[in-house]
């Protein structure tokens, strides 16, 4: 069985020779999926599309909701049919709640969720995935 870089990958160790962690297929799968969603587009100085449409959405205005998941589950099935080429994307869901948090002074208004259902090309196995994020605006109210 093959094994993957643990992300993040200490590059001091494998300059130094040194024994670096590692994970299998199904959890190196779940890290590409996390740093897809987790990356802006532009992030990544190398190639400039990895990464998903999330933090360009303006979470604050949120008039149309079908539109913003119909974008976000586009730029995501792109995202994975490119750079995770590992699986199959069988489903993708997503998931927008807006409310108010309110700890200690910081509001957030939106939590989005999104579930993956992928299917694992070298071995037929069906994996989920959930990733959540709470997402802007943040403010900060200070208290006297």
């Amino acid at each position: 069985m093959k094994n993957y870089y643990k992300l993040p990958i200490p590059a001091e160790e494998i300059i130094h020779g040194k024994k670096v962690p590692t994970v299998n297929l199904e959890e190196s799968i779940r890290q590409m999926i996390y740093l897809i969603c987790s990356t802006a587009y532009k992030e990544y100085m190398f190639d400039e599309r990895f990464g998903s449409v999330i933090w360009e959405m303006d979470f604050d205005n949120i008039f149309n909701v079908h539109l913003l998941r119909s974008e976000l589950e586009t730029s995501l099935t792109q995202a994975i049919k490119l750079y995770e080429k590992r699986v199959n994307l069988e489903s993708l869901q997503i998931i927008i709640k807006q409310f108010d948090f309110n700890y200690k002074g910081l509001k957030t208004k939106v939590k989005l969720g999104i579930n993956f259902k992928l299917k694992i090309k070298a071995t037929d196995k069906i994996i989920e995935h959930v990733e959540e994020f709470f997402i802007g605006p943040l403010s900060y109210t200070w208290k006297n």
